[in-house]
C-alpha cells in the first residue's frame, strides 16, 4: 500500500458528482418557480434577465418537457448528464486518490471546480447541439460558433456554480478521508546501571561508574624479584 495515496478517493469522486446533479436539479426548481420574473424581466434587457436566462440553467428552461416532445432532447439530455457525472466523479476521485492522508484540501477543491467547468461545457454542448436542431430548427448547428458559444456558456455557469459543489466536497473529504498511520514505535536502549549517556554503552564500568560508588583497594601481588630466598 502506498502511504502517499488515499484509498477512499472513490468517495470524494461519487459525493461531487451527486453534488453536482444535484445542484443542477435545484438551479432548475428555481428557474422554474421564478419564471413569471424572469420573463417579465426579459424585455429589459436587464443582467437579471440574461443570468436568469442563459447562466442559472445549464440545459434550457424546460428540459423535461421538450425530452417528452422529441427523443432526441431526451437521448441528449442523459448523455450530457451522463458526460457531466463521469468527468466531476473521476477527476475528483484521481485529485483525492492522489492525495496524501492528512494533507490539505486545497488541492482537491481546485480539482473538483475545475472538473464543474468542464463538465458543464461538454455537457451544454452536446446538448445545445440537438436543442438548436430539433426546436429552433437552426441549419449546421455542428458550426464552430455554436460549439464555442455553447463551451463558454457551460464554462461559466460552471465556474459560477461549481464552486458551491468543490467546497461542499472539500469539507465532506475532510471527514470521510483516511487518517494517517501513526508512527511506529520505537524500542528504547537498554539502561546502563552505571548512567552512562548514549554512545557509551561500551564504557567500562569503571570509566562510567559515579564518583560516589565506593571504592574497592585491589590486593597487590609482589613482584618475583622482591621475594625473599
Amino acid at each position: 500500500m502506498n502511504i502517499y495515496r488515499s484509498t477512499r478517493g472513490w468517495l470524494a469522486g461519487l459525493v461531487a458528482a451527486f453534488l453536482w446533479l444535484l445542484t443542477e436539479i435545484g438551479l432548475q426548481v428555481i428557474r422554474r418557480v421564478f419564471e413569471d420574473q424572469v420573463n417579465r424581466a426579459v424585455n429589459d434587457d436587464s443582467f437579471l434577465a440574461i443570468f436568469a436566462s442563459r447562466q442559472l440553467t445549464l440545459f434550457g428552461p424546460r428540459p423535461l418537457q421538450w425530452a417528452r416532445h422529441d427523443g432526441w432532447i431526451l437521448a441528449a439530455l442523459v448523455l450530457s448528464v451522463v458526460v457531466a457525472i463521469v468527468i466531476v466523479g473521476l477527476i475528483t476521485a484521481l485529485a483525492a486518490r492522489g492525495a496524501a492522508p492528512g494533507s490539505s484540501v486545497f488541492p482537491l477543491f481546485l480539482s473538483t471546480w475545475f472538473s464543474t467547468v468542464i463538465a458543464s461545457s461538454l455537457a451544454a454542448a452536446i446538448y445545445s447541439r440537438v436543442v438548436n436542431r430539433e426546436i429552433y430548427d437552426v441549419e449546421h448547428s455542428f458550426g464552430a460558433q455554436q460549439v464555442l458559444d455553447s463551451l463558454k456558456t457551460g464554462a461559466l455557469h460552471g465556474l459560477q456554480f461549481g464552486i458551491f459543489v468543490a467546497l461542499v466536497t472539500a469539507v465532506a473529504w475532510l471527514i470521510i478521508r483516511p487518517r494517517p498511520a501513526a508512527a511506529p514505535l520505537v524500542p528504547s536502549a537498554p539502561s546502563n546501571p552505571y548512567g552512562a549517556r548514549s554512545g557509551d554503552q561500551y564504557a567500562s564500568p569503571a570509566s562510567s561508574r559515579p564518583d560516589d560508588a565506593p571504592v574497592v583497594d585491589e590486593p597487590t601481588r609482589p613482584i618475583e624479584g622482591d621475594q625473599p630466598r
